[in-house]
């Protein structure tokens, strides 16, 4: 189980569909770093441009061979504008991944699916409507301007249409 999981066995990830060559640990280490950019990123206004430039640059560069390769990360991060220490430094202050220690984020992370339902990942929640599997950028954004009642949407719906997402 020690390719699996983190924390001694705490926080594991089993579903190899992402590639042979990305381990559980790999998945769980990369949800933590995008939790912790979310936290000082996106979560005060709730849009995260940052998140999302950083997670576009991630999926596109760093594929099976190089999701844990930290030169990649590192090109991610500086791509996206991402404070490399501040992250590192939110994920060990939060618990780290090594030896038998509760990581209050994961955690966190854990209760909100608990609580939400959440069954399948990726998992997003619109407006209070699960949409599972189609987690693109493209996706989400979609889903959102959807939700508002016809000839209510803000401007942006209107003028992303179209636009290029990068990762599709």
């Amino acid at each position: 189980c020690v390719s699996l999981c983190t924390n001694s066995g705490k926080y594991c990830y089993s579903d190899n569909n992402w590639g042979s060559d990305i381990s559980g640990e790999d998945v769980v280490k990369e949800s933590l770093r995008q939790i912790c950019i979310w936290s000082h990123y996106g979560e005060a206004d709730g849009i995260g441009i940052v998140w999302w430039d950083y997670v576009n640059v991630f999926m596109s560069q760093c594929t099976s061979k190089k999701y844990s390769d930290d030169e990649c990360i590192n090109s991610a991060f500086k791509s996206a504008g991402v404070d490399s220490d501040k992250i590192n430094r939110c994920m060990m202050d939060s618990g780290g991944l090594k030896g038998d220690v509760v990581n209050h984020k994961l955690e966190m992370e854990l209760k909100a699916k608990e609580e939400s339902q959440v069954a399948l990942l990726p998992a997003v929640q619109i407006n209070g409507a699960m949409v599972r599997g189609a987690t693109t950028p493209k996706a989400v954004f979609e889903g959102i301007c959807a939700g508002y009642v016809a000839g209510s949407q803000p401007g942006i719906c209107g003028k992303c249409v179209g636009c290029e997402w990068g990762l599709e």
